[in-house]
């Protein structure tokens, strides 16, 4: 929201805050009641399924149900940061929760509005959908625990009990994890592949950018007129931006 009163040189008119909302509204009513809720913190656990016994709408169910316990786990992370003693870990568990929930409000309001609720999925939020983890975890690990009853041995019992449910439960996280994990190793080498071959033809669009026919999937510039899509290129290459970047070609 404070973006709108930047100043803007040389560039789209950004879309007013109103405007977006009034896109919100619409974005809410086509699935977004529930993409909005269950996709920002299931995605951070498990993107893709990986699992060939488990059907496609199979997934979307376990989707559902993963998000309802962790928007359980939200209530109880709320609910012990009003109740319990700060310390450290609590005090940055909470600093962690606002982020995220800031994050998140910022995508779906400039990004979900414009683009779509599927946008919720793009891989770059995943790192800041994660953060949401983290806070439930150090909640967990560090915060102080004011439901344990008063007597010594029940709420001994009660510290070991809540320790050993969080261990179980990570330990099930990174076992389910392993399928997902080894499914991205294995596809590393091809989308390496698909990466060098778009620079090549991004490469090649510099080179004759008025008469390029092979772009592949995703090479929206090849849609653009002639004379936008050399002025385009030109800044790129003559910038070394992108692709045409020294540091980028040494680095992939």
């Amino acid at each position: 929201i404070g973006y709108a009163w930047a100043p803007v040189v040389g560039a789209v008119s950004p879309v007013s805050v109103a405007s977006k909302m009034g896109l919100l509204y619409e974005r809410l009513l086509d699935q977004g009641w529930w993409k909005w809720a269950v996709l920002p913190f299931t995605l951070p656990v498990f993107y893709r399924s990986a699992f060939p016994f488990v059907a496609t709408d199979a997934f979307g169910a376990l989707q559902v149900i993963l998000g309802i316990l962790l928007l359980a786990a939200h209530a109880w992370f709320w609910w012990k940061a009003l109740r319990g003693r700060y310390n450290r870990p609590a005090f940055v568990a909470v600093c962690l929760m606002l982020l995220f929930y800031g994050s998140l409000a910022g995508i779906i309001l400039g990004r979900v509005s414009t683009g779509g609720n599927d946008y919720l999925e793009q891989p770059r939020y995943i790192v800041f959908y994660a953060v949401h983890l983290v806070a439930l975890l150090l909640m967990w690990a560090g915060g102080h625990h004011p439901m344990l009853p008063s007597n010594p041995s029940r709420r001994a019992a009660g510290r070991r009990m809540g320790r050993w449910l969080g261990v179980v439960g990570c330990v099930a996280l990174l076992i389910g994890q392993r399928p997902s994990s080894s499914h991205s190793w294995r596809r590393q080498p091809y989308l390496e592949a698909a990466y060098a071959t778009l620079a090549l033809r991004i490469d090649r669009l510099a080179l004759d950018p008025e008469h390029m026919t092979d772009c592949l999937p995703g090479m929206t510039v090849c849609d653009w007129v002639p004379a936008r899509r050399r002025r385009l290129t030109q800044l790129l290459s003559q910038n070394q931006l992108n692709v045409f970047s020294p540091q980028v070609q040494r680095r992939h």
